[in-house]
């Protein structure tokens, strides 16, 4: 997991989940955030304000060899939300003022930005779907917060996947399906292929207990491999969770018991 650690000094970290470890990518004073991985999970790329600069666009392999390397610079707030699939782009949001734009980074031949969606509207917590070809993204143009799919990266024509208000919208690994947070619950919204695609109804995966670390601008979880979800429990959780043991007594009896009533 790419984590940004927020504590004395806001820095990215890389955590093998496996083994337990962590291995500091950044370590210059500002605020190091929203970190990337590379499709091919050998790079990590991350935001950041330095003393020296407004706000970079930063890498450095995953695995905390080399230097970190500046890609490019901005003088106004960036997050980065993706990374295209062929590798050679970023998906950034530039906070101009009031309101927050989609941009893409492209990385080859020479770094270059270019806007992908500007509204009059704020525009924030982008993603791509599994093939790069849709981009989900959260717009307040309705009045309030819902989200949004649009081709990418040519654009076009957009469609509104969420009815009852929507935020942190992420995609399931196969992309036939839309994750999205509300204010009390977790929802799913199932995906039929197509251009553009079509979506059915949402339906609630769990209560919404956990945490939303510097909600209104990131997302603040992420789905496994497997489609399991990775959240962020919150204090109380934390401390009322009691490791158990449970103790199951006679239970080659019951085995023999339940054996002899199938006969």
């Amino acid at each position: 997991m790419a984590l940004h650690v927020t504590s004395d000094q806001n820095d990215v970290w890389v955590a093998d989940v496996a083994r337990g470890t962590l291995t500091r990518l950044s370590f210059n004073d500002g605020e190091d955030e929203t970190p990337a991985w590379s499709p091919d999970g050998r790079t990590v790329a991350w935001a950041s304000s330095r003393a020296d600069l407004t706000r970079g666009v930063f890498r450095r392999a995953a695995d905390g060899s080399g230097n970190e390397e500046l890609i490019w610079k901005s003088e106004h707030h960036v997050h980065i939300r993706d990374w295209t699939p062929d590798g050679r782009s970023l998906v950034i949001e530039v906070v101009t003022g009031t309101n927050t734009e989609v941009w893409r980074l492209d990385l080859e031949p020479e770094p270059k930005a270019v806007p992908f969606l500007q509204t009059q509207f704020n525009v924030r917590n982008s993603r791509l779907s599994p093939d790069g070809k849709w981009l989900v993204y959260v717009s307040n143009e309705s009045g309030r917060d819902e989200v949004y799919v649009q081709a990418f990266p040519q654009g076009g024509s957009k469609v509104q996947v969420s009815t009852n208000g929507g935020d942190q919208p992420i995609w399931s690994r196969d992309g036939r399906s839309l994750i999205i947070r509300l204010s009390d619950s977790v929802e799913e919204i199932p995906l039929q292929p197509g251009t553009p695609p079509s979506f059915g109804s949402a339906h609630v995966l769990f209560p919404d207990r956990f945490q939303s670390p510097q909600a209104g601008a990131h997302t603040g979880y992420d789905v496994f491999p497997d489609g399991r979800l990775l959240m962020i429990a919150t204090p109380d959780e934390q401390k009322n969770r009691r490791d158990e043991i449970v103790l199951v007594f006679n239970w080659l009896e019951e085995l023999e018991h339940l054996i002899g009533s199938e006969r």
